[in-house]
């Protein structure tokens, strides 16, 4: 592999991330790799608030994605969504909505120092 192709996928690396990023995505549970002109997606896609993202919302990560420079392939294997290339648009279904748990909202807790006056 040529210095070229490698900065090349490590470049698509990055801008895949961004575009995760810039909606939120929870870094944690998708996994993505690229070649020098494709990625494929696999994992849980949701916000990193623990929620579902709307179909609307996948759209626009999917338009995000597909105005990369050189990203001409995309396959995904989510656990969570159906998203298929339907030629000039995309089948976009979930499958598998997050389960809310308590672990997952929220939590505050307060701690209480003893104040002894000194």
């Amino acid at each position: 592999m040529s210095m070229e192709s490698m900065y090349r996928r490590q470049e698509l690396y990055r801008l895949v991330k961004t575009v995760f990023v810039r909606h939120m995505a929870d870094l944690s549970i998708i996994f993505y790799t690229c070649t020098q002109n494709s990625a494929t997606i696999r994992g849980v896609l949701r916000k990193l608030i623990g929620s579902d993202f709307t179909a609307q919302e996948v759209k626009a990560i999917l338009a995000d994605l597909s105005r990369l420079p050189r990203l001409k392939k995309m396959r995904f294997d989510l656990e969570n969504w159906e998203i298929s290339d339907q030629g000039i648009s995309w089948h976009i279904k979930l499958t598998c909505p997050v389960k809310q748990n308590v672990d997952d909202q929220e939590k505050i807790i307060v701690l209480e120092y003893p104040f002894n006056g000194n």
